[in-house]
């Protein structure tokens, strides 16, 4: 399936602020955000169209997984030995994970994480 282009939408501050507040008031002990550098997302861009985000766990923490994906709505993956599936590995793709977690590594004025 051709990956959208024009995947995403903008919203206003207030969407936003309603958005990230609703999953505060129900997940009060989740990550809030991640902060990615901006070096590592261009690294993890380079020759993607777009970008993937899965929700995955770490021994009961939620953590990301950032993909680059195709023009085709393929992950650009490494290759691996043992996966299965049909993405197609990408010489010199990478993954991403890890980021700096909020909270603790937090903007204390953004009505996004208060």
């Amino acid at each position: 399936m051709e990956a959208n282009n024009k995947a995403g939408k903008p919203i206003d501050l207030k969407q936003a602020i309603k958005l990230t507040k609703e999953f505060r008031d129900k997940n009060p002990k989740a990550t809030k955000a991640e902060f990615y550098s901006l070096d590592e997302l261009n690294s993890l861009l380079n020759g993607a169209a777009g970008l993937r985000i899965y929700y995955g766990a770490d021994n009961g923490q939620s953590k990301l997984v950032l993909v680059g994906v195709d023009k085709d709505g393929r992950d650009l993956l490494p290759a691996a030995e043992g996966t299965t599936g049909q993405a197609v590995p990408a010489v010199g793709s990478k993954l991403l994970s890890d980021g700096q977690p909020c909270p603790t590594v937090c903007d204390p004025n953004s009505p996004l994480s208060n």
